[in-house]
């Protein structure tokens, strides 16, 4: 009696090797909408070698890549012919969208002083930018000389998204409203720069000089009545063309001034 219940143990022992085996699976997502770059592997435990089968695509390797985003199952038999199955879900992230707009037009040909603000979203934050070729690193920029420029975005995954603006200029005075008798001179100029305006009353005026490369080299907030004067020390400025502006809320004017 002992002896067949031993047999019998030999007997089941298959059944209970088979109820052993099982699968996991261990995979990445994809990094970036619309790639399909997610990848899976199956780890069996159980009787080697194995044999694999994924769905859907077919894949008879214990590692498969080149996914893109949806579900897949492994089906796994081992060398004992013990069946195992383990799903999986690829996810991909939100579609990353980015968008520029000009919010300021250039005040002449040659002035770097048009501005723009781009906006981002989806992806996988946070983000960052760029103007090309501006240089400029934020969602802002306000340094543009007149052209086309691209606005890049540029999420955590390394996912890209880019927009193009183009930034036009004024072809002179674009209606300053509360300023008259603005002028700047001598011209050329070799140590100091006059600067005058004659404002209406209560005006908030911003006087600016901007080099060639759209750098604000002097910059100065007024709020006046009348006939406003400013001397202005430019003998450590490096030779070269300079523009001197003023803006208030209603617009802005400016003179082209060379440095000598």
């Amino acid at each position: 009696m002992k002896r067949l219940y031993v047999l019998s143990l030999l007997f089941l022992l298959p059944f209970f090797s088979k109820a052993q085996c099982f699968t996991q699976i261990q995979f990445t997502n994809i990094d970036c909408f619309g790639n399909c770059n997610g990848t899976a592997q199956a780890f069996p435990v159980g009787a080697a070698p194995y044999t694999y089968l994924w769905t859907p695509g077919g894949m008879t390797t214990q590692t498969v890549t080149g996914l893109c985003a949806g579900g897949y199952t492994v089906t796994v038999i081992d060398n004992a012919g013990c069946t195992s199955t383990s799903s999986c879900n690829i996810t991909q992230p939100s579609q990353l969208f980015c968008a520029a707009t000009v919010t300021q037009q250039a005040s002449c040909s040659t002035c770097c002083d048009g501005s723009g603000v781009g906006t981002a979203s989806g992806g996988t934050p946070p983000y960052t930018y760029m103007w090309a070729p501006a240089g400029c690193t934020g969602s802002t920029c306000n340094t543009l000389c007149p052209g086309t420029y691209s606005f890049c975005v540029t999420d955590a995954n390394g996912c890209t998204c880019c927009s193009t603006v183009t930034v036009t200029f004024s072809t002179g005075i674009s209606n300053p409203g509360l300023v008259s008798g603005f002028d700047a001179f001598p011209n050329p100029v070799t140590k100091e720069l006059t600067i005058t305006a004659n404002f209406s009353a209560g005006t908030n005026a911003t006087i600016l000089v901007v080099n060639m490369l759209g750098e604000v080299v002097y910059t100065k907030n007024e709020t006046a009545t009348g006939l406003v004067t400013e001397h202005l020390d430019v003998s450590d400025f490096p030779s070269g063309a300079y523009f001197v502006q003023v803006k208030t809320e209603m617009g802005s004017t400016f003179k082209k001034v060379v440095k000598q």
